[in-house]
């Protein structure tokens, strides 16, 4: 299996649990994203080393299609919600 590209988005308790678990699968994953709202967790992502930082999951998704991400790793609940209500307006889910 080839490595994959993930972008966590949010980057809490969850997330950062998520950034443990995929650390320990270098060998599997490359985390190259985050969404980070706040300056907090946008510092806690460059502390991290990772360089690519968003504002808001529209961003990445946006950049994602062409050449970033495999995978999006929803760790705020507010923003899988938000998702799935989206998807929902549309007809989707």
């Amino acid at each position: 299996m080839d490595k994959v590209n993930v972008c966590i988005v949010g980057l809490g308790w969850t997330g950062s649990n998520h950034y443990a678990g995929y650390a320990a699968l270098r060998e599997k994953a490359t985390i190259v994203a985050v969404v980070a709202r706040s300056e907090a967790a946008q510092a806690k992502a460059r502390a991290w080393g990772i360089l690519k930082i968003y504002a808001s999951y529209e961003d990445a998704l946006k950049e994602s299609v062409t050449e970033i991400e495999d995978s999006f790793e929803v760790a705020s609940l507010a923003t899988f919600f938000l998702l799935c209500g989206e998807k929902r307006m549309r007809g989707e889910g």
